[in-house]
């Protein structure tokens, strides 16, 4: 091509810069669809591994990398620093770390394992991090809270809590089917406190080696005898590179576009549904019950609740729902999550508000709203830096 460009007098020139057009478009051709795809430097898929066939995103990879780094950070203060990360072998410990709760999720879930919404809002409002004082931080402290730590309340509650409760409930399963009997109780106390007083002396063997000479024979008959003390297992020999992610993070520029390209990808990620914390109390219709004697039952308790008494201790009382020993509270139930004339009510009710009766397929429901969040997506210059 470099000769054609040459040929300024002849049709070479000509001919050089078609070959360069062509080139050009090629490159345009191949590279940029793949750009506006939104593809990374990582590869096509920005998976570190997968555990049968279930991928560990490069982005989870980084994400516990960075809350493992700021505990060492923390606990180690000014000797803290990245070469001495290297030598414990952070990223190992990660990977390895992230391997294995891969792995018992991929078990939970082949169990059927499951974890409801109720549950994950039941952790975060009891988790003493999001609490002062005994009581929830509020939404905006919580959301605010989790930010700062470099991630999505989306995120937060699904990587986290819900697949943290995921392993508990695993962890659960296994162990429950697990029975001590009273001699091995015995045995692990004799193992871990019963203590000997003893003299002893030591014999170098290299003081009796020079007297001993076995045979040919001896020799043989030892090997058959020992056979599993010179097996040796499968072994492999490898090579490896250790990428430590800071190391090449000082090198990467995200633009803006790509920024509000991600944003736009993961819109989910930064938007929460409407919510609602409620309490209630439930008399049930079963099918036998006479729905008359019921509905008067409920109306009395209805009466008692707007004439001021306790909301809880009536819900431990008399409600016929398993959320009675938690004063009848249900947790913060995003819409989707229950029948719809439940929803209906509770939707509609102001925060404190306390409904009528309210007649679903469980039975008679009084509810109560205790707190209400609103949809909420936070706005990309909210979240720039994080995404970046």
């Amino acid at each position: 091509m470099l000769k054609y460009f040459r040929d300024r007098k002849g049709a070479g020139w000509l001919l050089g810069s078609f070959l360069l057009m062509l080139v050009i478009l090629a490159f345009v051709a191949l590279y940029v669809p793949d750009f506006m795809g939104g593809q990374t430097g990582l590869g096509a898929s920005g998976d570190v591994a997968w555990v049968d066939g279930s991928p560990i995103s490069t982005r989870e990879f980084l994400q516990g990398y960075q809350v493992q780094e700021a505990t060492y950070r923390q606990q180690l203060g000014a000797q803290y620093s990245a070469d001495l990360m290297r030598q414990f072998g952070l990223d190992t410990m990660v990977m390895q770390q992230l391997i294995q709760e891969k792995v018992m999720l991929l078990e939970a879930e082949r169990l059927g394992l499951t974890v409801s919404d109720e549950e994950v809002s039941r952790n975060i409002l009891n988790d003493p991090n999001f609490q002062t004082d005994g009581e929830f931080i509020g939404r905006d402290a919580y959301i605010a809270l989790i930010q700062r730590a470099g991630m999505s309340p989306a995120q937060y509650e699904d990587q986290f809590v819900r697949q943290g409760l995921l392993r508990q409930k695993l962890q659960q399963l296994v162990t429950d089917g697990l029975l001590v009997s009273d001699s091995e109780l015995e045995d692990e106390y004799r193992r871990r406190n019963e203590q000997v007083h003893l003299d002893y002396t030591v014999v170098a063997k290299s003081d009796f080696q020079a007297e001993i000479d076995p045979s040919d024979e001896d020799v043989r008959a030892y090997y058959d005898e020992n056979p599993d003390a010179f097996a040796r297992p499968v072994q492999r020999k490898a090579r490896f590179i250790t990428l430590t992610p800071t190391i090449f993070m000082s090198s990467v520029t995200v633009s803006n576009r790509e920024i509000e390209r991600y944003y736009q990808e993961n819109i989910t990620n930064y938007s929460t549904q409407e919510q609602v914390q409620a309490s209630h109390i439930l008399f049930k219709t079963d099918p036998g019950v006479d729905e008359a004697t019921v509905r008067e039952r409920a109306d009395a308790v209805l009466a008692r609740v707007k004439q001021g008494e306790d909301f809880a201790e009536l819900a431990k009382e008399v409600s016929e729902d398993t959320s009675a020993a938690n004063g009848g509270d249900l947790g913060v139930i995003p819409r989707g999550q229950t029948v719809p004339e439940f929803e209906q009510a509770a939707f509609s009710l102001p925060m404190g508000g306390t409904s009528d009766l309210v007649k679903s397929t469980f039975g008679f429901h009084i509810i109560r709203v205790t707190n209400k969040q609103e949809a909420l997506t936070q706005p990309l210059d909210s979240v720039t830096e994080q995404i970046r």
